[in-house]
């Protein structure tokens, strides 16, 4: 747009998914098709900014229509030196079944406790995301080292439980309540000497 600073894209996408699963003796049998547009736009300065807002619009047999929005930015303080922020939401069906597959080694009886939903009887998985991260290059003794803080939030509008509570049953519900994940980690790399690199971090989680 104008120039090499200022970048769109934009397209079309149709998926088509048709799931025929057998468990124990039920059988799930759902078809999914969707059709979305997308448009993404792009800045960068050549210089310590780059920023890319998107937005992308679906419609859906299953999901209904719905937009998808998301924010990249990445800022250069000083050299060597990197912070990047991102927001976005996301929406999805959850296969219950592929994504579990550890219950069926085991005698637990399964049960779907909610019914008026369209994938499986239960709602889709609506979240919002955010995390920020910041980076440092910089020499020890003439050697390349750097480190990195990050930190990422998903707060949850919807999200499928798989319930372990009562031994003899797997529970899957949708969420009642309140569901945020917290992540946090630094991360220190060092190039000790030609050819041999130490990385060394810490890792938090904390999940509701």
């Amino acid at each position: 747009i104008g120039d090499s600073r200022n970048k769109f894209k934009s397209g079309i996408s149709a998926t088509y998914d048709d799931y025929n699963e057998l468990v124990n003796l039920d059988v799930y049998q759902r078809t999914e098709n969707s059709f979305g547009a997308f448009f993404e736009y792009s800045y960068d300065n050549l210089g310590d900014l780059n920023l890319t807002v998107g937005l992308r619009f679906d419609t859906s047999n299953l999901l209904g229509n719905f937009l998808t929005p998301r924010l990249q930015a990445r800022y250069t303080p000083w050299e060597d030196s990197a912070i990047r922020i991102s927001i976005g939401r996301g929406k999805r069906s959850a296969n219950i079944f592929t994504e579990n597959q550890k219950i069926f080694a085991s005698s637990r009886q399964i049960n779907i406790l909610d019914t008026s939903g369209t994938i499986y009887g239960l709602d889709p998985e609506i979240a919002w995301n955010y995390g920020i991260s910041f980076s440092q290059k910089f020499n020890i003794f003439d050697k390349k080292s750097e480190i990195i803080f990050d930190y990422y939030r998903t707060d949850f509008v919807n999200q499928i439980v798989v319930d372990w509570e009562n031994p003899r049953e797997v529970n899957f519900y949708n969420l009642k309540g309140k569901s945020i994940a917290n992540s946090f980690q630094a991360e220190l790399n060092m190039n000790i000497f030609k050819g041999f690199d130490i990385r060394t971090a810490y890792r938090f989680y904390d999940v509701k």
